[in-house]
């Protein structure tokens, strides 16, 4: 159940119910409910431990800037869908501002920062909102980001706005063939 409402998430812990979230919610803000929700699943008495998953665009390719080329512009178009329609004479970034104020009201300030920025490529690379890069990068992005967002399973976007059939498939068979056998075995809590 993707959540990050406290009585939700004590309610998931309670009933042994695995959540999770998405990028537009911060990994730091995430952390401490996630640690909670930890706490709380154990004090259930849970024999499992729980899956927590975190949900991204990911996009693998042979090197760095190759990924980048292919795949940085398209992840900052990916999310338009959150936007409500256009209103007449709406531009696309006051449909985003207008859209991120939704969160201020929710009292998450992070996720409104992300929100108002999602559809810019810089920002999703300076604070590491999506994964694009070559194996050993994805990887490494994801571990961090696990480390630091209280996640163990990972729910990869891979074909995102108008990515071309065979480098989808390239990176899925990257994923595949490189990423998944260096995180296997690997668990942040």
């Amino acid at each position: 159940m993707m959540s990050r409402d406290p009585q939700t998430l004590e309610f998931c812990a309670r009933n042994g119910i695995n959540p999770g979230y998405f990028l537009v919610y911060p990994r730091a803000d995430a952390a401490p409910r996630y640690r909670k929700f930890l706490a709380d699943w154990a004090a259930a008495g849970h024999r499992q431990p729980p899956k927590i998953a975190y949900c991204t665009i990911v996009y693998v390719d042979e090197t760095d800037q190759k990924a980048l080329d292919v795949a940085l512009t398209r992840a900052a178009r990916a999310y338009e869908g959150f936007l409500p329609p256009p209103k007449p004479g709406e531009t696309f970034e006051q449909r985003a501002r207008e859209h991120s104020k939704k969160f201020i009201g929710r009292g998450e300030p992070g996720a409104s920062e992300i929100m108002a920025n999602l559809f810019d490529a810089d920002y999703l690379v300076k604070h590491e909102l999506v994964f694009i890069g070559s194996p050993k990068t994805v990887t490494e992005k994801i571990r961090a980001a696990a480390e630091s967002g209280l996640f163990n399973v990972f729910m990869g976007e891979f074909n995102f706005s108008d990515l071309p059939e065979p480098e989808l498939m390239r990176s899925i068979r990257l994923f595949g063939e490189k990423v998944i056998p260096a995180l296997r075995g690997y668990e942040p809590f």
